[in-house]
């Protein structure tokens, strides 16, 4: 269903999807913000990886 009250839905790019993963990752694990470009590269292709094994 969607809830976007008649906008179009934003498409967020893998980075925005990886920033928002990093983010809630923060409540469960303590995030040493000096990697954050790691972190949010590997997610990235994490996030391609799923892309591909969904085709």
């Amino acid at each position: 269903m969607n809830m976007s009250w008649g906008h179009e839905a934003k498409k967020l790019t893998k980075r925005e999807k990886a920033e928002i993963i990093l983010k809630n990752l923060e409540e469960y694990i303590q995030v040493d913000w000096n990697f954050k470009e790691f972190y949010l590269k590997a997610i990235e292709k994490g996030l391609t990886r799923i892309e591909m094994e969904e085709k």
